[in-house]
């Protein structure tokens, strides 16, 4: 273990309360920088192998998650025990079937919401029964559903960039929107662009920028963000998994023919380019999610090797960091309850499989 890092192990079902204290800065053996000042490693009560190839994971209730297999166009949804509860999906236009890369969100009454590019969103049961079906307008880019509201981007035609838009999924009707979308925070970040986020639930709305920077809106009809950078940032290069996982994405099969997998002739020195740049700290959007108490989880590239780093903001504010296990790709929470996806390292064989993490967090907690 590198040091500096607090590493506390909760074993499963513990009741015991952990306080993280932050710590002064500190050296490690893999940096000259500092890792996350405050840093809780969680053991997993639970796990899954999965046969999804998944980016993300919805919990409908805490011991049952739903992950999407983009590849097979179907969903797959696992109990913590590691009873399959329902697979289904195929490609298709009908009824259970999908077209593209697919999301999954959890919908009240322990259901599954699923939803792609073309505009469809089906409520399914965890054992695939379909439950009602919405058609979303096709122009807007659907970042995620709470409850029975939509939130996204859509683009305003004629040179008017995009705008941000709540809709009501019932009705598919737009309830809010903000035409600024570009430029909202945008000159304060340090590259002067950023990315789709979730809202708060205190009413504002958060977006990663530049790889390691938060743009803040305190509520949705702010005229000004404020733009804070990861406290602990470290930068850092990709390590021999990161550039293994890279290879195997370019030659994969799946992908061929795709628009971001460079031709044979030029993989090579897309690799080169790829280990010379320095690794986005904040893995974006579909890594923000918010727990119970209002604070804000998101997943990092720091490591990202034998564990990962999941760092959680009160507010505007860094509190600390959580460890899990292997290799992290998404997760979710529910109550105290947070699952992780995660690739597993490669075997004697050379495949890397996927699985699912269960951790209890009740009794996590940061403190100075």
């Amino acid at each position: 273990m590198a040091r500096g890092v607090v590493a506390v192990t909760i074993p499963p079902h513990s009741r015991a309360k952990v306080v993280i204290v932050a710590l002064a800065a500190v050296t490690t053996t893999c940096s000259p920088e500092r890792l996350p000042e405050a840093t809780v490693a969680l053991a997993p009560m639970a796990s899954v192998s999965s046969d999804a190839f998944s980016t993300h994971i919805a919990l409908i209730s805490d011991d049952v998650g739903c992950v999407p297999d983009s590849y097979e166009f179907r969903v797959m949804c696992y109990g913590r025990d590691g009873e399959m509860l329902g697979v289904w999906g195929r490609e298709g236009e009908g009824p259970g079937e999908f077209q593209d890369v697919m999301q999954v969100r959890r919908w009240p009454h322990r259901r599954v919401a699923v939803f792609g590019i073309g505009g469809r969103m089906t409520v399914f049961e965890p054992t695939g029964e379909i439950v009602s079906e919405v058609r979303i307008p096709g122009t807007i880019m659907v970042n995620g559903i709470d409850s029975t509201t939509a939130f996204g981007l859509e683009p305003r035609f004629g040179g008017g960039g995009l705008r941000l838009v709540e809709l009501d999924v019932e009705s598919g009707e737009i309830v809010w929107e903000r035409p600024d979308y570009t430029d909202i925070g945008t000159k304060e970040t340090a590259c002067g662009r950023k990315s789709p986020g979730p809202p708060t639930p205190q009413g504002g709305w958060v977006f990663p920028a530049c790889g390691n920077q938060l743009v803040f809106l305190a509520h949705r009809d702010d005229p000004a963000a404020a733009v804070f950078r990861a406290p602990n940032y470290v930068e850092e290069f990709p390590n021999e998994r990161d550039v293994q996982i890279m290879r195997s994405n370019l030659e994969s099969p799946a992908l061929q023919g795709s628009f971001m997998v460079p031709p044979p002739s030029q993989r090579e020195q897309y690799i080169e380019d790829y280990k010379a740049r320095p690794k986005d700290w904040f893995m974006g959007g579909q890594a923000m999610k918010f727990d119970s108490l209002g604070r804000l989880w998101i997943g990092t590239r720091h490591d990202h090797s034998d564990y990962s780093y999941i760092d959680v903001w009160t507010g505007t504010e860094y509190s600390g960091s959580v460890r899990v296990r292997d290799r992290l790709i998404g997760f979710d929470i529910l109550g105290s309850t947070l699952v992780t996806v995660v690739r597993r390292p490669p075997d004697r064989r050379g495949i890397s499989g996927q699985a699912i993490d269960w951790y209890d967090i009740r009794e996590v907690e940061f403190g100075s």
